[in-house]
């Protein structure tokens, strides 16, 4: 029964220290731990970093993320992955929110806060068409200029 630990930031601008010194006082070893840097929107099967650790795992063992976020902003492929995982016997545990898949009460909320997460993806989304619409309508130039 291993503890494994994801950690995700979406830009090279960021970084995962935080996330992994959260993971470290869970008990999480850093030898276990997986850091990669790629957007939240990407599918779970298209992050190498974190396809390579669910092939890794096995029954018993245990997948830690600092936030429910980390592991995707889309509901559907956050359920798929845990269902994956929970098929395979791995269960998954989120701290900030204090949830292990494992239990039945777990599970129920996971999938309400899934849907939150894309919910909040779609929001930002909006936020930024909006405010490039705005800029386009002032003349203000977009993308890369020209010299």
């Amino acid at each position: 029964m291993g503890k494994y630990g994801y950690a995700r930031v979406s830009t090279s601008r960021q970084q995962t220290d935080n996330q992994v010194t959260d993971l470290l006082r869970e008990g999480v070893p850093e030898t276990q731990i997986v850091t990669e840097t790629v957007s939240g929107a990407t599918a779970w099967k298209s992050r190498p970093a974190l396809k390579r650790l669910v092939r890794r795992l096995q029954a018993g063992d245990t997948l830690t993320v600092v936030k429910l976020d980390r592991l995707g902003r889309n509901a559907l492929d956050v359920l798929t992955l845990i269902d994956v995982l929970k098929k395979r016997e791995i269960s998954v545990r989120i701290l900030n929110l204090g949830i292990d898949t494992a239990g039945a009460g777990g599970k129920l909320f996971l999938l309400l806060l899934a849907g939150f997460a894309e919910f909040e993806r779609n929001i930002i989304r909006k936020r930024v068409l909006s405010g490039l619409e705005t800029a386009k309508a002032k003349g203000i130039r977009l993308g890369r200029s020209r010299r």
